[in-house]
C-alpha cells in the first residue's frame, strides 16, 4: 500500500516508502532521494542530484532544462509545450491518458499511454511523436519512419534500443517485458509479489506487503 521496493544499479534492494504527498527516488549513483509533491508543486532531481522545486499552476509548467535553468513552458488543455535537450521549443500533443517523463539527462519525453498499451522513448533520448486514436498508436522512430501499431486490449507495444518494434502480450497477473539485450522474458505478477530484472537481466523477486 505504501511501499516499493526498487533494485539499484548495482543490484542491491532498496526500499522506499510512499506516502500521500511525498515519492521517493533514486537518484543516478543510487543514494535515496525523499521529493514531496503537493497540489500545486513538484520537485525534481537534477543531474548533480540536488534538488529543485519547480511550481505547477493550471495552465503552466516549470520544467528545468539540461543546464538547471528554470524555464517556464505554458500547457493548454491538449497541447504542452515540451524542452529538448538543445533547449528548443517543442509543440506536442497530450491527451486523456499521457504521461511526461524526464530522462536522465533531463530533457523531456512525451509517452502517450491508452488503454492497456504504453509507448516509450527510444535509448537515445529522441523525442517520438505519437498519434493514437482508440487501438491504434502511429510511431516515429528515430530514422523518420512511420510505423502503424494496431494494439488490442491486452497488448502493449515497445519500440527496443534499435528501433525494431516489439509485440508484447500482457494478461491477468502476467507482463512481458524485454531486457536490455532486446530478448523477451515473462514477469510474474502476484497481488502482493513483483518480479523484475536487473541490470544484468536475472530475475529478483520483490515481495510488497502492507507494511
Amino acid at each position: 500500500q505504501d511501499n516499493i521496493v526498487f533494485i539499484t544499479s548495482d543490484d542491491t534492494l532498496v526500499s522506499t516508502t510512499t506516502r500521500q504527498d511525498n515519492i521517493v527516488f533514486i537518484t543516478s549513483d543510487d543514494t535515496l532521494v525523499s521529493t514531496t509533491t503537493r497540489q500545486n508543486n513538484i520537485v525534481f532531481i537534477t543531474s548533480d542530484d540536488t534538488l529543485v522545486s519547480t511550481t505547477t499552476r493550471q495552465d503552466n509548467i516549470v520544467f528545468i532544462t539540461s543546464d538547471d535553468t528554470l524555464v517556464s513552458t505554458t500547457t493548454r488543455q491538449n497541447n504542452n509545450v515540451f524542452i529538448t535537450s538543445d533547449d528548443t521549443l517543442v509543440s506536442t500533443t497530450t491527451r486523456q491518458d499521457n504521461i511526461v517523463f524526464i530522462t536522465s539527462d533531463n530533457t523531456l519525453v512525451s509517452t502517450t499511454t491508452s488503454q492497456d498499451n504504453i509507448v516509450f522513448k527510444t535509448s537515445d533520448d529522441t523525442l517520438v511523436s505519437i498519434t493514437t486514436s482508440q487501438d491504434n498508436i502511429v510511431f516515429i522512430t528515430s530514422d523518420d519512419t512511420l510505423v502503424s501499431i494496431i494494439s488490442s486490449q491486452d497488448t502493449k507495444v515497445f519500440i527496443t534500443s534499435d528501433d525494431t518494434l516489439v509485440s508484447i502480450t500482457t494478461k491477468q497477473d502476467t507482463i512481458v517485458s524485454m531486457t536490455s539485450f532486446d530478448t523477451i522474458d515473462s514477469i510474474t505478477t502476484r497481488q502482493d509479489n513483483i518480479v523484475s530484472i536487473t541490470s544484468d537481466d536475472t530475475l529478483v523477486s520483490m515481495t510488497i506487503g502492507p507494511e
